[in-house]
């Protein structure tokens, strides 16, 4: 468990108990992705950010059901940090392509062989997008909620969303104080006992989410997963709230950190790492869904994670999935939200770096 969840639960909620609108509270703590009507140009990006003076906290490119997340870091400025993810989703793509190959020319399987092949498909025209200069921003995320409300805004904007689910509005009118600390510490007592209870909250049979095979590759510069569900019933128990995280567990804290860069296709992907695990002897390098319901049967996925070098050169490497669920099921942030039910034991393992992709299968 990750009980950095439980403190920041217990400040959301100290927060969310003395503002008085929804709006207070998301002007202070949460943030939103804007998506545009036209994916722009690193030109129009610019000339959008100095008429509308803001500074996005991440990029967001997409292609197909293929999409990309820079997060932008403090000192570097936003037409530099169009130019990294450029390069780094180039970089993501050159692999890809590369690796895909290799498996299709090893895979003996049709069905596997098919999937990889249409896997390979995506990769080859979305590296082809990025050569012919077509590259695009799709969407930013933003904190300032001012700006959001210009008109001008609209012309551009199709879709503005939180983040994260991470508030909920309580009406509109002001609750009692007393009310306020009485639902406080029915919160606390619910998060606390979540924090400390065991896996098996929510059981679901292992042959009906766990993936099947697959392929990872792990280096100091980036660590690529592939893999396929030939189940995912599992997925919709429980009404829905289910999450699945594939994870990278590195075991040496000095062998890389994430390099500001990853790529998913998985359904309403977010990224999740070792700041927020308690485990102080690994980086657990992840990416899940959400919203692990729209997962579907005999889909080749992906996670993607650039990564940079540390001083350490080599690294016991241990894959796994994660199924987790959303409390509240409103609720998407994997910081706030998202808890650990069942955890597979190691898909594959192995020593990093390696030069090519691990093939595995496994049997729940």
């Amino acid at each position: 468990m990750r009980y950095i969840k439980v403190f920041a639960l217990i400040f959301v909620f100290l927060v969310g108990g003395i503002s008085s609108t929804y709006a207070a509270d998301l002007q202070s703590s949460e943030e939103f992705v804007v998506e545009f009507k036209q994916p722009l140009s690193k030109k129009q990006l610019m000339n959008m950010v100095r008429k509308f003076n803001f500074v996005p906290t991440e990029l967001r490119h997409q292609h197909e059901d293929m999409v990309s997340v820079y997060t932008i870091p403090k000192e570097v400025e936003v037409e530099e940090a169009f130019e990294n993810m450029l390069a780094k989703h180039q970089e993501f793509l050159d692999v890809a392509v590369s690796s895909t190959e290799d498996e299709i020319a090893k895979e003996r399987d049709t069905e596997n062989k098919s999937r990889l092949g249409k896997m390979q498909s995506k990769f080859q025209s979305a590296l082809k997008e990025v050569k012919d200069g077509m590259f695009r921003i799709h969407a930013v995320t933003v904190r300032d909620v001012g700006l959001l409300a210009s008109r001008e805004w609209s012309v551009v904007v199709s879709k503005v969303a939180p983040s994260s689910e991470i508030l909920r509005q309580r009406g509109e009118g002001q609750q009692a104080k007393e009310q306020q600390i009485s639902s406080l510490e029915k919160v606390l007592d619910f998060a606390i006992s979540k924090a400390h209870a065991s896996h098996g909250i929510y059981y679901v049979n292992p042959s009906l989410w766990v993936p099947r095979s697959g392929s990872s590759k792990t280096t100091q510069s980036m660590a690529f997963n592939t893999f396929y569900f030939p189940n995912v019933s599992g997925f919709s128990s429980f009404g829905g709230i289910l999450t699945y995280e594939h994870e990278t567990q590195v075991y040496e804290k000095n062998f890389a950190d994430y390099d500001n860069y990853y790529s998913s296709n998985l359904p309403s992907h977010y990224l999740d790492f070792s700041k927020f695990d308690p485990d102080p002897t690994i980086d657990n390098f992840t990416v899940g869904s959400s919203q692990a319901s729209s997962i579907t049967v005999n889909t080749q996925y992906w996670t993607y994670m650039s990564l940079r070098p540390q001083f350490v050169s080599t690294a016991l490497v241990r894959i796994k999935g994660q199924l987790g669920y959303r409390e509240p099921s409103s609720c998407h942030s994997p910081t706030f939200c998202i808890w650990p039910t069942m955890t597979t034991g190691s898909l594959v393992m192995y020593y990093a770096p390696i030069s090519y992709q691990q093939s595995w299968t496994y049997n729940p």
